[in-house]
């Protein structure tokens, strides 16, 4: 059932199509790939507006531990478990530090889009983006600090 309702995603759809056509070599007419690069320089806009409409301040005093679990685990549990991974992987410092910012931004607005057409908690998907994009200038800073500390 689950995979049934992943497959329905247009996103991963986009994604499995476009490695299928790559796969078989297929050349898409050069008017239909201006037309795409046209339609996806609005989407991240359009999802940012979306989100932004979706946003709701009340629920986000009011959200459960959910919201601020989510928005915690992304922004400092993940940045340090690329750390810490990256670390035991013997990575290079430029590429360790590459990975554990990339770590530590905040969350896409391809959650919200996800959790809308999936039928999702899209509110609570707002929130958390708009909640993590809030607190990613705290915590990437702290983030780096930390990289800074232990790696200088």
């Amino acid at each position: 059932m689950l995979l049934k309702e992943v497959g329905k995603n247009p996103l991963i759809f986009s994604v499995l199509l476009a490695l299928l056509l790559r796969e078989l070599n297929v050349q898409l007419p050069q008017g239909l790939l201006q037309a795409g690069t046209e339609v996806g320089s609005i989407t991240l806009p359009l999802a940012l507006l979306c989100i932004g409409a979706s946003f709701d301040f009340k629920l986000l005093r009011d959200s459960s531990l959910a919201t601020f679990g989510a928005t915690a685990i992304k922004l400092l549990l993940v940045p340090m478990a690329m750390l810490i991974l990256g670390w035991l992987f013997r990575l290079e410092q430029q590429k360790l530090g590459v990975l554990v910012l990339m770590a530590a931004v905040p969350s896409s607005s391809v959650c919200f889009v996800t959790a809308e057409g999936m039928g999702g908690n899209s509110r609570m998907a707002a929130n958390i983006i708009g909640l993590s994009t809030l607190l990613s200038i705290i915590t990437a800073s702290f983030v780096l600090t930390i990289f800074k500390v232990l790696f200088e």
